[in-house]
């Protein structure tokens, strides 16, 4: 039995990840409403965390809103020392899941500066705008102007979106040009 990971560019850019990632939905735990994974058990969470990045997953998948940031926190007190070592994916707009999202520049702004705090790093490989409706990805062209800027200073190395329908990913590449499509695909929800 061969376990070895292989890994993949992401997109176009120069960020190579493991074809398996890891979602931090889970370790997240309760997050306000319907869409909470319910408790869980924070070293339960870091020896899973560890355990996938033994096994050569470099890509972990998070969110401000998992846990209300409580994913974000995990994965950066586990990987404080090995940041080089991991890539991370986080999300910004939703400010919880029994609120409208906010694509404003102000919250996104806000929101990336909780999630680098969290996450304990001050660089995220790969930024993406939460669920936002094709309202949003076909108008808001500020977003594009503060992505620059982000990748300018560092602060970011990719941009991209997570949506709810594969729809949706023409218009986030062409007006967005993000460089990274997340789509909805699990045991319940097979829309990808």
């Amino acid at each position: 039995l061969n376990l070895q990971m292989k890994y993949r560019r992401l997109g176009k850019t120069e960020i190579f990840v493991s074809e398996i990632g890891f979602g931090a939905w889970g370790i997240g735990g309760i997050s306000k409403g319907a869409t909470s994974y319910g408790p869980t058990d924070d070293s339960s969470s870091i020896r899973a965390l560890n355990y996938a990045l033994d096994r050569g997953i470099n890509f972990f998948d998070t969110s401000n809103v998992y846990g209300e940031g409580h994913s974000e926190s995990l994965i950066g007190k586990t990987f404080l020392k090995v940041r080089d070592r991991v890539l991370i994916a986080t999300k910004v707009g939703l400010i919880n899941y029994e609120e409208p999202a906010d694509f404003s520049i102000k919250n996104l702004s806000t929101s990336l500066q909780g999630s680098l705090k969290r996450l304990k790093t001050d660089y995220i490989d790969l930024l993406q705008l939460h669920n936002p409706s094709p309202y949003i990805i076909q108008h808001n062209h500020d977003i594009m102007t503060w992505v620059d800027r982000l990748k300018k200073k560092g602060v970011i190395r990719a941009f991209g979106v997570s949506i709810r329908s594969p729809k949706e990913g023409i218009g986030a590449i062409e007006q967005l040009k993000a460089e990274s499509i997340q789509v909805n695909l699990n045991l319940l929800d097979h829309r990808a």
